[in-house]
């Protein structure tokens, strides 16, 4: 939904509650805060959502349906964040050391220890996840 182009409509809506949103009375701007979230809900634009949610409550506005609204936004963009950054667990780097570990067992935490009979790979390997500081 995001990748789609707005329609002319949708544009035009945004633009007037834009205006709105700059020109109107204070009632008139929480309104247009309201109008505006919805579209940038739709858009998922869900940071920006919550932005102007968010500055109507800090405008004093009490109404149950923005504090509804932003109750079900935030764990949407929490986990929308989460999903967009791999955690060390999701990566090919994990990945390939527990399959390096299943192959040759885990290091012992002794440094130093000599590990010429390790295959070449398991060498380098270890090395380059010494310099990210993954492993002693």
């Amino acid at each position: 939904m995001a990748d789609q182009e707005p329609s002319a409509d949708a544009t035009k809506d945004a633009t007037y509650w834009l205006d709105m949103l700059r020109d109107g009375t204070d009632s008139e701007k929480a309104t247009a805060r309201v109008h505006l979230a919805t579209i940038c809900e739709h858009r998922n634009m869900l940071d920006e959502a919550i932005e102007l949610l968010e500055a109507n409550v800090q405008g004093g506005s009490s109404n149950p349906d923005i504090d509804r609204q932003l109750r079900r936004l935030r764990p949407l963009r929490d986990s929308e964040k989460t999903d967009s950054v791999p955690t060390f667990d999701q990566s090919p780097l994990a990945a390939s050391v527990e399959a390096t570990h299943s192959l040759y067992g885990r290091p012992s935490d002794e440094y130093g220890r000599d590990e010429s009979h390790r295959p070449t790979h398991y060498r380098r390997l270890r090395t380059y996840l010494r310099s990210l500081g993954c492993v002693a």
